[in-house]
C-alpha cells in the first residue's frame, strides 16, 4: 500500500472526528448506564449468560500452596531483624 504523509494524517484523524460526531462511552460504568437506558426505552431485558468458572494459574497455585508455613518462629525472626 502506497501511503503519503498527508493520507496517513487524514486516516489518523478520522476516528477522532468520528468521536466528535458521536462520543464513545468512556468507562464501563457509562456503557452499562447506556445499556440500562436503552433497555428501559425498548422495554427489554438483556440476556445475561450464567457465570462460568474459568481455570487459571492463580487457583492452581492456591490449591498447591501449603496451609501452614514450615518455618519456625526463630528462623523468621532471624530473617527479619537486624543482628
Amino acid at each position: 500500500m502506497d501511503w503519503r504523509i498527508a493520507k496517513a494524517k487524514q486516516k489518523f484523524s478520522d476516528p477522532i472526528k468520528a468521536a466528535e460526531d458521536e462520543p464513545q462511552a468512556r468507562t464501563l460504568g457509562e456503557a452499562f448506564e447506556e445499556l440500562r437506558r436503552i433497555c428501559a426505552e425498548e422495554d427489554c431485558i438483556p440476556e445475561i449468560p450464567p457465570r462460568q468458572e474459568r481455570p487459571g494459574p492463580g487457583i492452581e497455585a492456591i490449591a498447591a500452596a501449603p496451609l501452614r508455613s514450615k518455618m519456625t518462629w526463630d528462623a523468621l525472626k532471624a530473617m527479619t531483624r537486624e543482628p
